[in-house]
């Protein structure tokens, strides 16, 4: 019987992967059936990661109908627009919480100007369209895991963030960041539709 290959591509946080399977299989009997593969993209000037998108892409090919592509490349914008305070502090109402009320202070933003937004910074992309085309066989894509609601534990491990000291601009409120991440996961799990890829939450 020959072996099912799970080729997993993705940013930096491909490498927690790895060694989450190196322990796991430790631990485990090997199973000769199946066998990973797990890369970090390279960066273009090749400073970070072991596997140029090139070989990325041959080696998305070259898997068999049976195969699994899982992709982790997506899905760290809401760090990006809601992980520090902004100078004039936001919030949205949510599908799933009309009846929120803002934090007083709060600039109320459009839910659907954040989902827009999202789906412009994540369309289109190249590499996880790339690797879709490439690859005969099923494909996923790795949603993030959800924020750290703990703002000590962000603030006492985080430095500095997009150029910007996290001890003077703060964290945002908890909440905020899981609503925004939740709102993110739905963008991508829309866009991964229209990929033919399917996202695990």
């Amino acid at each position: 019987m020959s072996e099912k290959k799970v080729l997993v591509v993705g940013d930096s946080h491909t490498q927690a992967l790895a060694k989450a399977h190196g322990a796991r299989a430790g631990r485990q009997l090997k199973s000769d059936d199946v066998l990973f593969e797990i890369n970090w993209l390279a960066k273009p000037d090749n400073s970070r990661g072991d596997l140029p998108f090139a070989d990325a892409l041959d080696r998305a090919a070259s898997l068999g109908p049976d195969d699994v592509l899982v992709i982790s490349v997506a899905g760290a914008l809401h760090n990006g627009i809601g992980l520090l305070r902004h100078e004039k502090p936001f919030d949205f109402f949510t599908r799933d919480d009309e009846t929120m009320t803002p934090a007083e202070g709060c600039v109320v933003v459009p839910e659907n100007a954040l989902w827009d937004t999202f789906k412009i910074m994540a369309e289109p992309n190249k590499k996880i369209t790339g690797l879709r085309a490439k690859a005969r066989c099923p494909a996923y894509h790795l949603a993030t895991p959800p924020p750290k609601e703990d703002n000590d534990f962000i603030m006492a491990r985080v430095t500095r963030y997009r150029d910007r000291l996290v001890a003077e601009a703060g964290v945002n409120a908890a909440a905020t960041r899981l609503k925004l991440w939740k709102l993110e996961m739905r963008v991508l799990a829309h866009l991964c539709d229209q990929w033919s890829i399917r996202l695990l939450l």
